[in-house]
């Protein structure tokens, strides 16, 4: 997870085009920079499919592959005649570049959709300053990875006896006719031969 938040932080920085001090994961204790600031949250974490065994490490590990989705909210807060709604506006269409894509795709994560773009626009504590701010909520895609060891099977010990098999049953051939009737196909099928 820190790998992701790491990308998607660096990501983010690069597409907003916003001072790094001033792009952070929302809820963490530390100084607000300088506005425009953005803020990042994930959530709504979900498993999207089966967990995949990717064989063994060189240290005789399972390497599990989990493939995830989630919700990655994207916040700007900006300065009296800021543009908050354009700057996220922009971010959704340069996330469409290949440049982007690709760096995505070798990051292993995929943004697959967005939600519209909110104007969150808020009356400051003074009850005279309004703050520009605006909101998107991302969806994304990426992968899991649990290492687990379970360990070996060296020896096995049976002490059951094998029965006497049983006679077999009858086993028969089968027929099969096959017949075209008013342009659909017509199949049959019928006991055959003993064998």
């Amino acid at each position: 997870m820190k790998e992701l938040r790491r990308f998607l932080r660096s990501l983010m920085i690069d597409l907003l085009g916003i001072d790094a001090q001033s792009v952070y994961w929302a809820n963490q204790s530390a100084p607000k920079g300088a506005l425009p600031v953005a803020t990042l949250r994930i959530y709504s974490i979900a498993q999207e499919a089966m967990t995949e065994d990717r064989g063994v490490d060189e240290a005789d590990r399972l390497d599990l592959q989990l493939p995830q989705a989630a919700v990655l909210e994207v916040q700007i807060f900006d300065e009296s005649g800021g543009d908050p709604v354009g700057r996220l506006e922009a971010l959704l269409l340069k996330l469409e570049t290949p440049t982007v894509s690709d760096r995505c795709h070798a990051a292993g994560v995929a943004v697959f959709a967005a939600e519209p773009v909110l104007d969150i626009t808020g009356l400051l504590a003074d009850s005279k300053t309004y703050e520009p701010r605006a909101a998107v909520d991302l969806r994304i895609r990426f992968n899991g990875h649990v290492k687990d060891s379970p360990g070996i099977i060296e020896r096995v010990e049976i002490t059951a006896k094998a029965k006497k098999p049983e006679k077999p049953k009858e086993v028969y051939a089968m027929e099969v006719e096959v017949a075209e009737v008013d342009g659909d196909m017509k199949f049959t099928v019928r006991k055959g031969d003993r064998l």
